[in-house]
Order: structure tokens, then sequence, then C-alpha cells
């Protein structure tokens, strides 16, 4: 279910990093209910995983959606040369929410 939902959140903020109409006044905000959240918050109450291991999951799921946020205000600020090349750096901070959920516990 997470890894799921992760993909369709990064497809979507890359399409949102790629496209040409970017606007400042329309950032990417993270939800505060999104299917991932939702899941962590769940899977901590459960005690079913080990804490450590949610809270880094956590973590770099956070990382992820707080760089797409930069990368797209930098974006619409013209602040940003290559946009393939920052839509790489959000693709290796997916990658490394999906290798610590490979880890799971």
């Amino acid at each position: 279910m997470f890894d799921i939902a992760l993909r369709h959140e990064y497809t979507s903020l890359s399409q949102c990093l790629l496209s040409p109409f970017i606007q400042a006044d329309e950032p990417i905000k993270q939800e505060q209910n999104t299917v991932c959240k939702r899941w962590i918050k769940r899977k901590k109450q459960s005690t079913i995983f080990c804490n450590a291991w949610l809270t880094e999951l956590e973590d770099a799921y956070q990382l992820m959606y707080h760089k797409a946020e930069e990368l797209y205000l930098q974006h619409a600020n013209d602040e940003i040369n290559n946009v393939v090349l920052s839509t790489e750096k959000l693709k290796k901070l997916f990658h490394n929410v999906i290798n610590i959920m490979s880890k799971i516990n």
C-alpha cells in the first residue's frame, strides 16, 4: 500500500516540476492527510514495526517532499538552470525512501 501511494506521489511531484506552467504563488504543499502519512501513523500506533525504522522512513519521505517544494519554488522563480537535473535529485530521494522501505523490520 505505502509503496504504491509513494510511487503515485513521486510521479505527481515529478510532473509538477517538469510542467512549463509553474507558478510561484501555487507552490507544492504536502497534504496533511496523504496515504503515506496515514500509513506511517497507523503503523506507529500498531507497534507491529520497529519505531526507529518507521521514523527513518517518515524522515526520508518528508525530505523528499520538502525537496520537491524547494525545487518547485526555485523553478518558479527561474533559479533552476536544468529542471531535469532537479528531477534527478528528487528521484534519488524517492529511491532512498524505497530503499528504507525495503529494509522493513
